[in-house]
């Protein structure tokens, strides 16, 4: 899933959840995106590498088989390392250390991410045993990349945190305020002409985006992977992908 994606879905959950419980909502945030950092890191260094030396190695043979970039990738994806960071967050909140609630809620934010990738690759999600095990992982029926596996579903799917998360942004907006400014409250009559003017703009201001993933090209296998962690690159500048 795309690492954009993890953080406005996250903060729509962390929105929710304060209604009814106190969140640590950076903590909760930060763990939405940090898991994604080390990989980011490692494809920027990977496309620097190719631009001086003219050709690196193939990025699917890092990926799945080189040890740093395995581990630099499971670190906060793997479930059992989240489960321990929760349970020390845990332990430590009871205690009251100060970092107790952080560590618990960025863990909760870590989980919630996988939860999602797991569910969105087909065959190059999280690690599910890792550090135990280095090449169980969940084959999901959709990818979020591969036009194979429903990738077009999956793109369409992504537009709904985007607009669950501008909403959640002007609610959040409205609640900080507190009261209505004197002179600015409505009526009961005026709603229906509010409601018809938020209707024509969401219209004025609707985005389009294409949904059938038949009408692209199948991506090339391990490029087109590096959309979830990197700016999307022309394809020609992958040169020959597979070996």
């Amino acid at each position: 899933m795309q690492t954009y994606s993890h953080f406005l879905v996250t903060a729509f959950v962390g929105d929710r959840l304060q209604r009814h419980m106190p969140v640590r909502l950076t903590a909760f945030l930060v763990g939405s995106v940090l898991p994604d950092v080390p990989l980011i890191v490692l494809t920027l260094g990977y496309f620097a590498s190719r631009a001086v030396i003219g050709y690196g190695a193939a990025y699917d043979r890092l990926f799945f088989h080189n040890p740093v970039w395995i581990v630099a990738h499971n670190v906060l994806h793997a479930p059992l390392d989240i489960a321990l960071l929760a349970v020390a967050g845990c332990l430590a909140w009871r205690r009251e250390r100060a970092w107790g609630a952080w560590l618990t809620w960025f863990a909760i934010g870590c989980g919630l991410h996988t939860a999602m990738d797991v569910f969105t690759h087909a065959a190059d999600g999280p690690l599910l045993l890792f550090p135990f095990d280095w090449h169980l992982r969940f084959h999901s029926p959709i990818s979020y990349w591969n036009a194979g596996y429903h990738a077009g579903l999956v793109a369409c799917s992504n537009t709904w945190p985007t607009s669950r998360s501008l909403s959640t942004s002007a609610s959040l907006g409205s609640r900080s305020g507190g009261r209505p400014p004197a002179g600015r409250t409505r009526s009961r009559r005026q709603a229906p002409d509010c409601a018809e003017h938020s209707a024509h703009g969401a219209q004025r201001h609707r985005v389009v985006v294409p949904c059938d993933a038949s009408s692209h090209p199948a991506p090339a296998a391990g490029i087109t992977r590096l959309r979830g962690v990197a700016q999307r690159v022309p394809l020609e500048l992958c040169g020959r992908d597979g070996d």
